[in-house]
């Protein structure tokens, strides 16, 4: 029985390699032949600058867009990575990419993941949440990462994406993949500024901004010819 399950394990293992694996290269190869325009970068450089902690606040269905744009830029960032075994593929994905790794969520593993943000941002570092996951629901955010970056100082920014042709899955989060040799559109927005204290207030602010930038990307990308 035990060298049964041993045999499960390791077959799904492997299947999770291949898997992210393939799909990796793929993501590679449709982020490599798009045709890009970003606009806010010396935001972020800026940003980067100032030696302060920084909350990257994305939403789940744009995260490809922060993901090959940090990564195409060889900007080093911590992700928080949810422990949901339906996202494992997108972690080992992560890793590979050269992300620094948060395991936990809302949901699993939240003090944990928690204090290791608190640990990244107490040495200046940088994080990135996708603030509508690992589940939903869509375009709301949640308020502990945020809540937290309020705490230490961090800067929060937002980065979203768009893509003149895509397919967007069926998913609770509609998630957007460019299709090859498409046009795309990087959008980094100026850091938000929080002065209220009520955590449901925080939660709309942030959930607002974070939609704002992702509108915005839509917007431009029906601009282009």
């Amino acid at each position: 029985m035990q060298h049964s399950i041993l045999q499960i394990t390791m077959l799904s293992q492997i299947k999770l390699y291949l898997v992210s694996f393939i799909l990796e290269h793929v993501l590679r190869f449709i982020f490599w032949t798009c045709k890009w325009e970003v606009v806010g970068h010396d935001i972020l450089q800026k940003v980067i600058k100032k030696n302060r902690p920084v909350l990257l606040s994305v939403w789940h269905g744009r995260m490809l867009f922060p993901i090959f744009y940090l990564y195409r830029n060889s900007i080093k960032w911590s992700t928080l990575a949810s422990r949901h075994r339906d996202a494992e593929i997108i972690v080992r994905i992560l890793d590979r990419l050269g992300f620094e790794l948060i395991r936990g969520s809302s949901s699993s593993g939240s003090k944990k993941a928690l204090d290791s943000i608190i640990s990244t941002f107490k040495s200046n570092g940088r994080v990135a949440v996708t603030c509508d996951g690992p589940k939903g629901p869509i375009y709301k955010a949640k308020p502990g990462a945020i809540i937290t970056a309020l705490e230490h100082n961090a800067l929060i920014i937002t980065m979203s994406g768009s893509s003149k042709k895509s397919w967007v899955l069926n998913s609770w989060d509609r998630l957007m993949i460019p299709k090859p040799f498409s046009r795309l559109v990087i959008n980094i927005s100026e850091p938000l500024d929080i002065e209220s204290t009520s955590k449901s207030e925080v939660v709309l602010q942030a959930s607002d901004y974070i939609s704002a930038n992702q509108i915005e990307s839509d917007r431009m990308i029906q601009e282009m010819r």
